[in-house]
């Protein structure tokens, strides 16, 4: 039973709403280039709420870059 809840827990890790600090750690990067990988994709992620990136806005900037291993 172990296996399985480890399975899952790396896409459960991913699905939790994110600010600009959170998210560079997870992708692996500093806040800076945070910032450029942003601009690059601004008009398909959209704007955070309240400084925060939705679970849908995590999920892309993943499948886009890649998060940190």
């Amino acid at each position: 039973m172990e296996s399985e809840s480890k399975k899952g827990s790396s896409r459960d890790t991913l699905e939790k709403p994110r600010n600009k600090k959170d998210l560079a750690a997870l992708l692996g990067v500093t806040p800076k280039v945070l910032r450029m990988m942003i601009k690059a994709v601004e008009k398909e992620l959209g704007e955070p709420i309240g400084g925060v990136y939705c679970v849908r806005q995590v999920l892309f900037m993943v499948e886009k870059y890649g998060a940190k291993k």
